[in-house]
């Protein structure tokens, strides 16, 4: 069963008398019983009484789950221990997409975008081996594309994560693209993930209008799943495989190009008479996140394994 992404199952096991811990953006630890989670606010009971925190302003948190309480229980809140044992949870900020595709386009926060399915994208299983829980396409053109993403338009730094399966590994195809165009170093865009002959490259569009790439080689196999996560922050491309860091580079900017152009899913807009069949991809995407920050290397491990 899947989960909101902003609350993940940890697989250790509370003590008696676990405290709720929130860690803020400005440093400071607050503790307490988190009573509600939603994708505005977490709830923390203090001694001084009951504490509204906005998301944006938390960096992370473990939380024992012995004060969630039924009215927390939603598609946008973390179990309850009643339903999850005494397994603590963890809250990993900075979300402004999910796409899940449990037999649904849309994503479970950020989703006052447009968005369009072109060619009839259709569902498939998923890496869960759940029926409808992936998006699919075969490489003749289907893609899904998204207008007016705001939060990622704006983003200078970034975590896209998602799992991936390609069905043939021969030729050039993309999972994800917010890219227009290219000439020599320059380029318009924000970001772009592909993958060829079994490599994965990340690329990305710098505030100088400079594009910058990583490439992992041997990391995606044809017809297998496996976990993807790519970071961009202060100067620095990450790219992690099934949880484990597989490649790093250095780019000579620190934050992202603003940019407004559409995110494609499945494929990427080529020059050529069939722009969006050229680089289509033939395989599957499942539970598709992205990031307003770069998320370290446990937060990430916490994603695949949830």
């Amino acid at each position: 069963m899947k989960h909101l992404v902003c609350v993940y199952l940890l697989l250790t096991v509370a003590l008696p008398g676990f405290s709720d811990e929130i860690l803020l953006s400005n440093g400071d630890i607050l503790h307490g019983t988190i009573i509600a989670i939603d994708e505005k606010k977490v709830v923390l009971k203090t001694d001084y009484g009951k504490l509204e925190i906005a998301r944006d302003k938390i960096q992370s948190g473990t939380i024992s789950g012995t004060g969630m309480t039924d009215s927390a229980e939603s598609s946008t809140a973390a179990p309850s221990a009643s339903s999850t044992g005494t397994a603590p949870v963890t809250i990993i900020s900075g979300l402004i997409l999910e796409m899940l595709f449990d037999n649904k386009f849309g994503s479970s926060v950020n989703n006052t975008f447009s968005l369009e399915n072109k060619n009839s994208v259709e569902f498939t299983y998923g890496h869960d081996k759940m029926a409808s829980s992936a998006i699919f396409s075969d490489g003749t053109g289907q893609y899904l594309a998204l207008s007016n993403v705001k939060t990622i338009d704006a983003s200078k730094t970034l975590t896209i994560s998602f799992w991936a399966f390609v069905n043939d590994s021969s030729r050039l195809q993309y999972f994800i693209s917010k890219w227009t165009s290219t000439e020599s170093q320059k380029a318009q865009g924000k970001f772009a993930v592909s993958t060829a002959m079994g490599s994965v490259f990340f690329y990305i569009v710098g505030e100088n209008g400079n594009h910058y790439s990583v490439s992992a080689v041997n990391a995606l196999p044809a017809r297998t799943w496996a976990h993807l996560a790519f970071t961009f922050s202060n100067g620095r491309l990450f790219v992690y495989v099934n949880g484990e860091l597989k490649m790093q580079n250095t780019a000579a900017t620190v934050a992202l190009a603003a940019d407004t152009s559409p995110l494609y899913l499945l494929t990427a807009k080529a020059n050529t008479s069939e722009p969006f069949a050229y680089y289509n991809l033939n395989g599957a995407i499942d539970d598709l996140r992205v990031f307003n920050r770069a998320l370290s290397g446990e937060e990430i491990k916490l994603l695949m394994e949830q």
